[in-house]
């Protein structure tokens, strides 16, 4: 009964279907994968937060409004990484405008000024 059993191409067919599942679901978890959604607050992080603050309300903020900084920024990060996956950056007109406005700025700022203007 084992024997005919071991010549059964369905055996054969769900054994080698079963290892293929299970070593699919194995190797399709990349190392990397498995923190993409962590969101990481670190110093620089912290200290960037701070620096936008002090250049808006020139002075430095409390514990309170530090721990709201570092809230504000987890919530908006959220929101951002849920569009971006819900795909709403795409055939956005006011995205596309925000982008080119960004681009023509960074454009401006690393081309640089000239020295002196030339005669042409």
């Amino acid at each position: 009964m084992l024997r005919l059993m071991l010549r059964e191409p369905l055996i054969h067919f769900a054994i080698i279907g079963s290892l293929l599942f299970a070593g699919y679901s194995i190797l399709a978890q990349a190392p990397g994968e498995q923190g993409a959604n962590r969101i990481v607050v670190d110093a620089p992080l912290i200290e960037r937060l701070e620096r936008d603050f002090v250049r808006q309300w020139r002075r430095p903020p409390d514990g309170l409004e530090r721990e709201g900084l570092i809230q504000e920024y987890l919530r908006e990060e959220v929101l951002y990484r849920e569009a971006l996956a819900r795909g709403l950056d795409r055939n956005d007109q006011v995205v596309r405008q925000r982008l080119a406005r960004k681009m023509e700025a960074f454009a401006i700022i690393s081309a640089g000024v000239p020295a002196e203007p030339t005669e042409t």
